[in-house]
């Protein structure tokens, strides 16, 4: 069952008034923090309360921002206005879990891993930290979303995830290319994850009866292996094998925990 950090419900009611006393709240879960450093260890994600409660409140201010948007795309409306307001979490790029975020958590749209800082592209299935802010000097990725843009081999605990570029923009069959990919950028990002056996986070899209996607926090893998190969159109496409090397997902744990937390 899917696992959600919010009711869109009670967000909306909770931000029903217009006193300001939510807003203020609000400001300030976003400004505290448990620590100044990222986490340290990748075998263990941030519990920290006031982490998840500031996730949680800014999930339900994105919500009451998209609710009354009557716009195209209010979901990115709501975004945008969140970052222009300071609002987005986690601002500085983590490599492993992020503060506040737990293995399991459901978000209901893609900008929602931007506003957590869980993600850093809207649209990108990539996401990496530059040479120059991190001890490698290299770029090395920190997270990945699974989300049916390629022909992603998909298992579970292990898939091969196809590398970004070189798709061809006016098909709807996933894993068609017009050109060959290169090794460089997200690719090449991903493949210093493996040089420097680097954890990654692992998004994956899933189906929703709240509309056709949402996206689910799996936790960290490692990239045990690449490499290129041409395909029958005769491209050059870059593969990674990923897999949950020694981190294990309790599903029912992290229910229990949820739950725990949200009756808290």
């Amino acid at each position: 069952m899917a696992l959600v950090l919010y009711d869109r419900e009670e967000a909306e009611q909770e931000m029903e008034g217009g006193d300001g006393k939510m807003e203020a709240e609000l400001c300030i879960s976003l400004s505290t923090s448990c620590s100044s450093e990222a986490p340290s260890s990748p075998s263990s994600s941030s519990t920290c309360s006031v982490d998840r409660v500031a996730v949680r409140r800014a999930l339900q201010h994105f919500e009451m921002l998209r609710s009354a948007d009557k716009a195209g795309r209010a979901d990115l409306n709501a975004g945008k206005a969140m970052r222009q307001q300071g609002m987005w979490l986690n601002r500085v790029k983590y490599f492993g879990h992020v503060p506040g975020v737990e293995v399991g958590d459901v978000f209901h749209f893609r900008v929602e891993l931007c506003i957590v800082g869980l993600h850093g592209h809207i649209q990108g299935g990539i996401s990496w930290i530059g040479g120059d802010d991190n001890k490698w000097g290299e770029p090395v990725a920190n997270s990945i979303v699974l989300s049916g843009g390629y022909e992603d081999d998909d298992s579970g605990e292990r898939f091969v995830y196809h590398g970004a570029g070189g798709n061809h923009q006016n098909t709807a069959r996933p894993g068609c290319y017009a050109q060959d990919q290169s090794l460089d950028r997200g690719n090449l990002a991903l493949a210093n994850a493996f040089l420097f056996q680097v954890p990654i986070r692992v998004i994956r899209g899933i189906e929703s009866g709240l509309k056709k996607k949402s996206y689910r926090y799996d936790g960290l893998f490692r990239v045990t292996r690449y490499w290129d190969e041409v395909d029958g159109d005769g491209w050059t496409v870059y593969k990674f094998l990923v897999e949950r090397k020694g981190m294990s997902f309790d599903k029912n744990e992290v229910a229990k925990n949820l739950r725990k937390y949200r009756t808290s």
